[in-house]
């Protein structure tokens, strides 16, 4: 049922996973549902339908550092817009935001 929620392309990567031993993923090409996040930062434009720049700016803190984020993106099967930088390493769902759609 979850995987009906998303877009045939979005399911695709979304729900990508390899057998072999050896897990060659690039996770700019993929989404990755967290448990922890609470946000949802994309950084590949082609997973997403439409990019603008937003009215609020938000601090994204991470493992990785601390970036700034001013845009927002809208992908097909998402109530909610995700933010969107190309300095982000790969496409998040944070599985709090989807619980709640």
């Amino acid at each position: 049922m979850l995987q009906q929620l998303f877009e045939k392309r979005n399911a695709k990567v979304l729900f990508k996973q390899s057998h072999s031993k050896k897990i060659e993923l690039d996770l700019k090409n993929v989404m990755v549902l967290d448990s922890q996040s609470t946000v949802d930062p994309f950084c590949n434009p082609k997973l997403v339908d439409e990019t603008f720049k937003s009215d609020k700016k938000m601090r994204l803190k991470s493992n990785g550092g601390t970036m700034m984020v001013s845009h927002k993106a809208t992908v097909e099967g998402c109530k909610n817009d995700v933010w969107c930088s190309n300095e982000a390493t790969t496409n998040v769902i944070a599985l709090s935001n989807l619980i709640k759609q």
